[in-house]
This record gives C-alpha cells, structure tokens and sequence, in this order.
C-alpha cells in the first residue's frame, strides 16, 4: 500500500488515519502533522488536505503523483479526466497555501525546526530543516571522528559550485559554423533532435552526505530526499549545522558537470535543427521525467541515482565500491562464462563508462557518462566531444549515420593531471538493443 492517503478519498478521511505507511516516526511527517493540526490551517480545510496530500505523496517516494490533475481530482472534487487548462482551482489553491504557509512561520511555527515549501511553478513539496545555531557546552574544535574524503570545511567549498537557477534552457553563444551531425558522438545521439536536450547534473549534497554518514543511498531512499538529513557525526557542531542547512538550502553543481553541459551545448549548436540543452539538477527530477524526452545523465550511481533506472539491469560495465569512502572500479562479466573482470583506477588514469540506452518509454535516447572519479567523468565527456576519438568509436559500431546509431555502452581508460580529465580511450565496447531492430 503506497499510503492511505495516495487512493483513498482524501476530504473523507481524518487526519489520525491518514498517517502514510511507514511515517509515523519521521519527524518530516510530524512537522507536516503539526501545521495540519494548527489553527490556521484547521480554519482552511481544503488547503490542510492539499498540504497532507502532497507531503504524504513525497514522503512515501511517489512524487510522480503530485500532479495538478491528481490534485484537483483528489482534492477538489473535479472529474478524474478534467482539464486544469480550462479549471485553476489548484493554481490558485497552491498561492494561497504559500500564503498560509508563510503566516504559519511568521506565527505560530516561528520556531519550528522543519521548514516545508512548495517552490513556485509546481507542487512538490520542499522540507528542509531551519538555519539555527546550537548551544554545545564545550565546542569541539574539530568535528567527531575521522572524515576519510571530505571534510565538513568542504561543504564551504561547495557553496562556491552553486549553478545559479539550474533549471534553465542555455543559450546558444552568437552565430557558429554548421557541421554534420555525426562530428562527435553529442551531435550523433542528438544532433537531428526536435526537442531540447536536458542534462542532469550530478548531485554534490548526495556526495557530502554519504561521505560524512558513511553509507549509500540507492534510488528509492535519495527520491526521498534523505540525503538531505542532517548528518549524525556533526549534529553536535553548531557551525558545522549552520553550514549543513546552508548547502542543502541551495541547489549545487559541480563545476565540471556545468562546464560539460555549456560544451553539449556549443556542439549541438553546430547542427542544423540546433537543440537546445537544458541543464536540471538530480536532485529535482522524478522518475517520471524520464518518460519522454532525450537526456545526458552525468555520474555514476553514487552522485547522481536516476542512473539506476538504466543501468542496473541492462549494462555489462558496472562500478561497484570496496565500501563507503572507497574508490570505485569497474567490473565486467561475459555474458557466456559468467566470468568477471576487473579494471581498478592507478595514478594517473581511471575509467569510465559511456552508454546509449532507450528511455523508459523508447522514444528518445539517453546518453549515460560516469566514471571512477570527477576527472574520469570529464575525460569521458571529452571523449564524446572530440571528433576523432568519436569517429574511433562510430567505427567501432559499423555506423556513421545518427539514425542508425546503436545503442550501446563503452568502457573507456581515462587519463588525468592535477585534477583535471585529460583524454580517453577505448578499452571494450558492446552493442545493446539497435534502434534499427
């Protein structure tokens, strides 16, 4: 059962049964049940489902269903095939619950410690935990612990890798000379693409926050949004607190991830249809996103999730961990023997994986980039913009024409110098599903 409160009718059932499978105990929830129970929302009843509605949606991990439609079919009453087009009742319901959320804090809620927003333009809900400061009898002068890869004065660093608005279509840059579409392996994916092409960027908090709590989250917890939680082992700093709701208050890229994106962009813009790229981050998508539309997914499973939507079932060339903290490498399997190797990152190199996989409803492509490291990542997203080392591998899949482009995936050597992704080579390559099939 996905939550009472997801197929049952919402205006019939009380607040005390409607508590979502699983939740009780989530202070999330707790915090959504105590403004539910204040007074002014007691006085709104329609804006106290609309809030139980859509927090007890996201909180199960079934964004998909925050909808406009299921809002208004759930909420208000209208007939399950309406059309919000012609009926607003949810738009303007959404404002006024802003605004009723907005007295809550400035009232009553002024010192709650769970902040929950509904960011204009949709309806998921936002739950982050209030900047505050904590009192700590004697503070200690380094945090609890031994931080293997980062440590907290790192989150400061991240603040500097904030991406404005991402979210945003990016420009194309003046006039730029027309090339064919099979230049390089960006312009063959995507090149005689009539929609937008959107690049998801890795996400830096889930980066930060497995590193300090020492574990992964798959899919299923960071669609949850648990890699927002404040991370145990520096509850009891109160400057490192501070910093912690400052970084996951904002929206963060890595600087590499953006920069490849603006490249995508500058290539596509070459071709004759010119599709625009549009940037978004990990960590406002749904799976359901996915649906429609053609993607480049930048990272591997431990920065950036959705990749498992993809990957995990499908592909040969898979990047597994000795444990949290640990560097990655990539084993594959043959598909006969059963047989595994595994190719380990040295000085100097590493390896990443490139794949082109069909979308959940094949009907465009997905372009997947990950590597062992940030700078493998780079070097493979150099790889598919250099004309040659594209041309080796278009080679390699007995095609030059994009329409017949294959799907596949590529195991590549990366090399690298003082941080930075250098250049890259084929190590395997495998054929998947052709489009021509």
């Amino acid at each position: 059962m996905v939550s009472r409160l997801g197929h049952a009718s919402i205006h019939e059932t009380p607040l005390e049964q409607a508590v979502p499978d699983g939740l009780t105990e989530d202070a999330r929830w707790q915090a959504v049940e105590k403004i539910a129970n204040s007074e002014g929302f007691r006085r709104s009843v329609r804006l106290r489902e609309f809030l139980l509605y859509i927090c007890a949606q996201y909180l199960s991990g079934h964004e998909e269903e925050i909808t406009e439609q299921n809002i208004g079919h759930r909420i208000y009453h209208r007939r399950e095939t309406y059309s919000p087009a012609e009926d607003n009742i949810v738009r303007v319901s959404a404002r006024q619950l802003r605004l009723k959320l907005n007295e809550y804090y400035e009232a009553e809620g002024k010192d709650s410690e769970w902040i929950i927003e509904v960011p204009k333009g949709g309806y998921v809900p936002h739950l982050r935990r209030r900047q505050t400061s904590l009192t700590v009898s004697h503070p200690p002068q380094t945090l609890p612990g031994k931080l293997p890869r980062i440590s907290y004065w790192a989150l400061a660093v991240v603040i500097a890798l904030v991406a404005g608005a991402i979210g945003w279509m990016i420009p194309h840059r003046g006039q730029v000379q027309s090339q064919t579409s099979a230049d390089n392996l960006i312009t063959a994916a995507f090149g005689q693409s009539r929609t937008s092409v959107q690049v998801v960027l890795s996400d830096p908090v889930l980066t930060i926050s497995q590193s300090l709590e020492n574990q992964d989250l798959d899919l299923t917890q960071y669609s949850r949004g648990l890699d927002r939680n404040l991370p145990a082992r520096i509850a009891a700093n109160a400057d490192a607190t501070r910093l912690w709701n400052a970084v996951t208050g904002r929206q963060l890229a890595n600087i590499g991830d953006v920069q490849a994106a603006l490249r995508f962009r500058d290539a596509l813009a070459t071709t004759q249809l010119s599709p625009a790229v549009i940037m978004r981050s990990a960590a406002n998508m749904n799976a359901r996103d996915f649906r429609s539309g053609n993607f480049i997914i930048l990272g591997g499973a431990d920065s950036n999730p959705w990749v498992q939507l993809f990957s995990d079932d499908h592909l040969i060339f898979r990047f597994v961990s000795g444990g949290p903290n640990q560097p990655l490498s990539v084993i594959a399997t043959d598909a006969r023997s059963g047989k595994q190797q595994r190719y380990s990152p040295e000085n100097g190199f590493g390896y990443a994986r490139i794949a082109l996989v069909p979308n959940l409803t094949e009907t465009g492509r997905i372009l997947l980039i990950a590597g062992t490291s940030m700078e493998s990542t780079e070097s493979a997203a150099n790889f598919c913009l250099d004309t040659q080392s594209s041309k080796a591998l278009l080679a390699a899949l007995r095609t030059t024409d994009p329409a017949k482009l294959p799907y596949f995936e590529a195991l590549l050597q990366t090399n690298e110098a003082s941080g930075t992704g250098l250049n890259a080579k084929i190590v395997d390559i495998r054929l998947l599903k052709s489009t021509a099939d």
